[in-house]
């Protein structure tokens, strides 16, 4: 986890902006090879809006919390059968130009994990949350 301050200027100025005075719940730096990301929790009353950016402040997602109720029911079918996990939070990504739908998982007892999933239910792929943990 990183704290605001500690994130490059445009970064910082992308998160703000999206954020319009609501408060940060956590930032997390994640490598990758052609340089980092920056995922911002941006709390909300249906769950936390997660953005990610690059260290440029390029917006590479945005994705508002959505019921899993309100999913596509193409969507849901593959939510429950595409990964095995449990369903934590859905999301509707607001920025990508294909809808697609961020859907976090719990796989075992304890971890996260999240499916990039298409509006016709493709699942585009699983990802582990990594964090800055240098094991």
């Amino acid at each position: 986890m990183v704290a605001l301050p500690e994130t490059p200027p445009a970064v910082r100025a992308a998160i703000v902006a999206e954020a319009n005075g609501r408060p940060l719940e956590k930032i997390n730096r994640v490598p990758q090879l052609e340089g980092p990301l920056f995922r911002a929790y941006i709390s909300s009353e249906a769950g936390p809006q997660l953005l990610t950016v690059n260290e440029r402040g390029q917006v590479i997602d945005n994705a508002v919390v959505v019921r899993f109720e309100d999913l596509p029911p193409v969507v849901q079918a593959s939510a429950k059968t595409g990964v095995t996990g449990k369903v934590q939070t859905c999301r509707k990504s607001i920025h990508r130009p294909n809808l697609t739908y961020v859907i976090d998982y719990l796989l075992g007892d304890d971890e996260p994990a999240y499916a990039l999933i298409e509006a016709n239910g493709f699942v585009r792929g699983l990802y582990g949350y990594a964090e800055d943990d240098p094991d």
